[in-house]
This record gives C-alpha cells, sequence and structure tokens, in this order.
C-alpha cells in the first residue's frame, strides 16, 4: 500500500487537547518562497519577525478519547452505531460551547450546495490561489514524495490570509503545518499537497489530523488535500458533536498508524468492508481506497468533496450502506449533484 505520514503542528494558546512542545523559528526562509517583498505585502501584521510559540498537537498516537474524558466531553459510546450520521451523546458539550451553534460548522446537510459552494469561495480566494498555484507546482517530476503546505487565516476583518509555506524533505516527506497565535488572525483551514508516489485522497493521517486540529481549536474546519493528479479534496467538519463521539469511540492511539488504520481496529474493519465493497463493484484500488476513507469521515461527522482537475466546481462523496437479510454489508455510491 502507498505510504503516507502526516502531522499537524497548531500554534494556538488556546490549545484544548494534545501534549505541548514549544519552539521558536524566524522568517528568514520566507524569502525563498515567495521573494523579498512578503514584508510589503502583508504588512506588520505578523509581529516582529518572528514565529510565536509552536503546540505540538498530539501526533498519530495521541489517545484523544481520553483527554476528552477528561475535560467532561464523554459521548456515549452505547449510542454510536455505524450509520454515518448517528452521533452519541454529548456530554458537557452544551455547556461549555452551546449547542453546536459554531458559526464555522456548516449544517450537516448530506447534500449542501451551499458548502460545497462555500470551499470553492475560499480556495478560490485571491490571496489563498496564489499560494496554492506554488505549491501545485512542486508536484511535478521528479518529485513523487516530498509535500508542501500552508495554514489559512482570517484577520479581522474577515480577509483570508496564508501562512508560510512549509515543505517535507527526503527523510520525512510528509508535512508539518504551523499556526501562529495572533489575535489578529483566526485559523481557518490547512492545505497540504498529494504528489504522485501516495494515494491522491486524504488518508487516515489525514482524517485524524484535522478532527484533532478542530477540538483543538474549533476554528479550523476544513483541510484540503492538492494531489498531483490535479484533483483537490475538502475535508470540511459538519457535525461536531458527532467528531467528539468519534474520537472517543475510536481514538487515534488504537485505531490509526500512520497513513493507515491500524489492523485489526473498528476503523480498519469498517474501512476494509467499504474498500473490498466499493473494489468489487468495479472501482479501481485509489477510488475504492478515497470511497473507502469517505465512510469513516462519514462517521466522524467530516464531509468529503473533491473537485477534479481543471475544475473549482466541489461535490461532495457520499454513499449508502446496504445490509442484506444474511448480515452482509455492502456500499454503493450515492454522490451529491
Amino acid at each position: 500500500m502507498k505510504k503516507k505520514y502526516y502531522k499537524v503542528i497548531l500554534t494556538c494558546f488556546f490549545l484544548l487537547l494534545g501534549q505541548i512542545s514549544f519552539a521558536q523559528d524566524d522568517y528568514d526562509d520566507w524569502g525563498d518562497d515567495w521573494g523579498d517583498d512578503w514584508g510589503d505585502d502583508w504588512g506588520d501584521d505578523w509581529g516582529e519577525g518572528e514565529m510565536l510559540d509552536e503546540v505540538t498537537v498530539g501526533g498519530g498516537d495521541y489517545d484523544w478519547g481520553s483527554d476528552w474524558d477528561d475535560h467532561g466531553y464523554s459521548p456515549d459510546p452505547d449510542n454510536n452505531t455505524n450509520d454515518p450520521n448517528q452521533g452519541g451523546d454529548s456530554g458537557d458539550w452544551d455547556d461549555d460551547y452551546g449547542s453546536n451553534s459554531n458559526p464555522n460548522v456548516q449544517t450537516n446537510n448530506p447534500c449542501d450546495a451551499g458548502q460545497q459552494s462555500n470551499v470553492k469561495i475560499q480556495l478560490t480566494d485571491p490571496n489563498l490561489s496564489v499560494v496554492l498555484q506554488v505549491i501545485q507546482a512542486s508536484l511535478l517530476p521528479p518529485n513523487i514524495l516530498v509535500e508542501k503546505g500552508f495554514a489559512i487565516y482570517k484577520d479581522n476583518q474577515g480577509v483570508y490570509k496564508p501562512g508560510i509555506i512549509k515543505t517535507g524533505n527526503s527523510t520525512t516527506p510528509s508535512v508539518s503545518i504551523s499556526f501562529i497565535s495572533d489575535p489578529n488572525f483566526t485559523p481557518s483551514a490547512m492545505v497540504h499537497t498529494h504528489p504522485s508516489g501516495v494515494y491522491a485522497s486524504p488518508s487516515a493521517g489525514d482524517i485524524y489530523g484535522i478532527a484533532g486540529a478542530y477540538t483543538s481549536t474549533n476554528t479550523i474546519t476544513t483541510s484540503y488535500v492538492a494531489a498531483a493528479d490535479g484533483t483537490i479534496y475538502a475535508m470540511v467538519v459538519t457535525d461536531p458533536i458527532a467528531l467528539a463521539s468519534f474520537l472517543t469511540t475510536y481514538p487515534a492511539n488504537t485505531n490509526q498508524s500512520n497513513d493507515s488504520f491500524t489492523t485489526g481496529s473498528p476503523m480498519y474493519n469498517l474501512y476494509q468492508a467499504a474498500y473490498l465493497s466499493f473494489a468489487n463493484s468495479g472501482l479501481g484500488d485509489d477510488v475504492a481506497y478515497e470511497r473507502a476513507n469517505a465512510v469513516i469521515m462519514a462517521q466522524a461527522g467530516i464531509n468529503l468533496l473533491k473537485a477534479p482537475a481543471n475544475s473549482n466546481d466541489f461535490k461532495q462523496i457520499q454513499s449508502i450502506k446496504n445490509v442484506d437479510s444474511q448480515g452482509n454489508v455492502t456500499f454503493t455510491k450515492s454522490d451529491c449533484p
């Protein structure tokens, strides 16, 4: 199986979860990616030329579930089923965050045309699209493994701002995305590439990455993957209560191993059932992988949207779970128009 390793670094003082490690960096390497006029373009809002403290969120094997229990957000696992739209009891969620009232989160509508439009608007924003083109250019041969990525913010006027371009290397091809902690900028989303040596679509690590990012900040709702074949994927958190239930019932430390699901874990078993169902229906390996991971995302309250190469029109990938009289489970395509 093609491999991919992914870690998200969030620079946020309001971190709710994760193990914390601090480091400082400077902006000396910005010119390598952007030229010397970066400061002229963005002004002084980014501070005095020094990154703020970075906070490392958990990593691939962090036990998100136990930390949710410590904070009192304990969805009832008995209420969790394999129905992608079935969440658990939200515990103390309403007391701390209100009743699913975060304006950054889309309503979990199976085919939300507004959501499909919103991701298009965000990623085609002039401030972001030029940076996206830079990292997409890095996907050309001979690079088949090394990723690039950047953070997306909104300033106090609602204007999108890109963060520094981050780059993996030959030893660690995956990219670590950093967010600064600044009252003038709200972390909103993140983007990273998938070169041709890995699957185009998001991996298990990407799923737990956006899950941890949203849980830690309550503002990072979307993670984009720009693939070497020109496809762009958007993972959008739509149901925080389902996500909380997912992380409690299926924590990363027992269900995820780098880019894959841990063999024998509940999410591995669900992924395998979905993958085999799609593959047996005649879909190729890449598409079966894409759709099986979308089944996992639906379980976690995350929608997967896809824009094909040379298009900015995102459509939601969706499936229907079928159980026959013998209890055999299959999945069929049911994409949004």
